[in-house]
C-alpha cells in the first residue's frame, strides 16, 4: 500500500490483483446485479488508488 500511495503502478497492478475478486464479490452480494457490480468494483478499485496515500496498516487491513 505505501507503494501504492506513492503512485507505483505495478505496486497497484498486484493489489488489484490479490483483491478485486473479493471486492467484485462482495459487491455482488449487495447490489445482485452483475453488470453494475462491474461498475461499482471499479469506482471502488479507482477510489483504492485515489486514498492509497491515506491508508494507515495499524488501524486495519488492506481487505478491511
Amino acid at each position: 500500500m505505501a507503494r501504492v500511495g506513492h503512485g507505483d503502478r505495478d505496486a497497484f497492478t498486484v493489489l488489484y490483483d490479490a483483491v478485486v475478486a473479493t471486492v467484485f464479490g462482495i459487491v455482488v452480494k449487495v447490489v445482485r446485479d452483475r453488470a453494475q457490480s462491474q461498475e461499482v468494483a471499479q469506482e471502488v478499485m479507482i477510489n483504492l488508488w485515489r486514498q492509497a496515500a491515506r491508508y494507515r496498516p495499524e488501524q486495519c487491513t488492506v481487505k478491511t
